[in-house]
């Protein structure tokens, strides 16, 4: 069995035999997730959540994560790699400004610890990488809750005693890392503070509620407030006269735009610069998530720039991508002038913002005519896209009443260091997002897409 099979098999065989004992037994979809009306963690989804896991094969899983490991080295290294150690000069190819660049310049010189999630497609030939998201500021963090609500359903708690199925709560994993950095410089407990920019607390503080409750629950004091709620004492950093031992941020660097903002960070730097705060992650943690990087990686395949086990990582999992220049490499590695050929196969591209979130402003060849497809190629040339290679996922099962229907799916898979301050990553739960139509050029919540969970065995 190649590797390939076993990706395309061994979970979805677990799926379909769960499934089949649903559907044998007389089950209703809508008897598996009534317990979820009372999961304030989740309170947000309602209506929008999978009646039942999706399914992965403990090999594949370590495989999988080995190799996403790889790609998050190889994201974090292309200073060196490719701008002779400058994090500015790579800054400034991906058209970050001065002031954004005189913040991640303070950043400590090692790499970020690896907090990431990974978006991709599983497909006939195995896992396909869309994006990499790097940094602390990851969305999906509290989706172990949908399988520790699921597995209250006797049927799928016989099915996971049975195959010996397992998941990991990432929201655990996630604060697990902070606090195994944390532990490098102090033995005591810490305390936490989960931190927004000014500007956007007010929408995202429910959300950063929720990840507080998760690491009160976990044994770990975390409370919630904005940049400019920290004040910088005699011993780093407070809130209201309470400590600050790990500051978790869920502001981007995108949002600082001018010296006020450098200003307002100043005494978080400060305090993380002395050591005597914990910043989860580091402000270049967000240099390396944008989607030029996997360009940057797919057009290395063929350079020296990679060993073989990193090529073999690249090629097993990056999708043939492309900075949007005049010229660009055809998969086959030969020049090629992009928009012609970008015409040519435009059912097979997708065009992406190098920058942006959620799906935003990403247009599929697919999914629109060829003047249009003609007129966003060349209104983005030279600019701060790229253009991919279309995935197609295979589709993963799904309960729908009593019947078994197709769902197309984004696997986010989970990359964190929990226990441990160095080491590679380890697969840290998983975010599944899912839609009935083969040819979505997004799944996202914004595309109406429904959410899911994954088990592991």
């Amino acid at each position: 069995m190649t590797v390939a099979d076993g990706y395309r098999h061994s979970g979805q065989r677990l799926a379909q035999e769960y499934l089949d004992r649903l559907v044998r037994d007389g089950i209703d979809s809508t008897e598996l997730t009534p317990a979820l009306d009372g999961w304030p963690e989740l309170s947000e989804y309602r209506g929008r959540i999978m009646p039942n896991p999706v399914f992965l094969g403990a090999g594949d899983s370590a495989l999988l994560t080995r190799r996403l490991d790889d790609i998050y080295n190889l994201l974090v290294t292309i200073p060196q790699r490719r701008f002779a150690g400058s994090r500015a000069s790579y800054a400034r190819m991906l058209g970050l400004s001065e002031v954004q660049i005189a913040v991640l310049e303070r950043a400590p010189r090692e790499k970020p610890a690896p907090l990431a999630r990974a978006d991709l497609y599983r497909t006939s030939d195995g896992f396909a990488l869309l994006e990499m998201n790097i940094g602390s500021s990851l969305g999906g963090f509290e989706f172990g809750e949908v399988n520790r609500v699921l597995v209250g359903h006797p049927s799928l708690a016989d099915f996971v005693r049975e195959k010996q199925l397992s998941w990991v709560d990432t929201a655990e994993s996630l604060i697990g890392t902070a606090v195994a950095i944390h532990a490098e410089r102090s033995s005591s407990a810490p305390t936490v503070a989960l931190v927004d920019w000014p500007d956007t607390y007010a929408r995202h503080q429910p959300r950063l509620e929720v990840m507080a409750r998760l690491c009160r629950r976990a044994g770990v004091d975390a409370f919630t407030c904005h940049l400019g709620e920290l004040q910088a004492d005699a011993h780093g950093l407070s809130y209201r006269g309470r400590h600050v031992d790990i500051v978790y941020r869920f502001y981007l660097l995108e949002y600082v735009t001018s010296a006020a903002g450098i200003a307002l960070l100043d005494p978080l730097l400060h305090a993380a610069e002395t050591g005597t705060v914990t910043l989860l992650s580091s402000a270049d943690a967000d240099l390396y998530g944008y989607k030029e990087g996997l360009a940057l990686l797919s057009e290395m395949v063929h350079s020296a720039d990679l060993d073989s086990r990193e090529r073999d990582s690249v090629t097993s999992l990056v999708p043939w991508t492309r900075r949007l220049r005049a010229s660009i490499d055809d998969p086959a590695g030969e020049p090629v002038d992009a928009v012609r050929y970008a015409l040519a196969e435009q059912d097979e591209l997708i065009l992406k913002p190098v920058s942006l979130h959620g799906g935003s402003g990403i247009v599929a060849g697919w999914t629109v005519s060829a003047e249009e497809w003609r007129q966003q190629l060349e209104h983005a040339l030279d600019g701060p896209y790229i253009v991919q290679q279309r995935v197609r996922p295979v589709p993963d099962p799904v309960l729908v009443k009593q019947a078994i229907e197709p769902l197309y799916c984004n696997w986010g898979v989970f990359l964190a260091r929990p226990g441990a301050a160095t080491g590679p990553a380890s697969y840290s739960g998983c975010l599944i997002r899912a839609s009935l139509d083969p040819d979505v050029d997004v799944i996202s919540m914004a595309n109406g897409a429904v959410i899911g969970s994954c088990l592991v065995g």
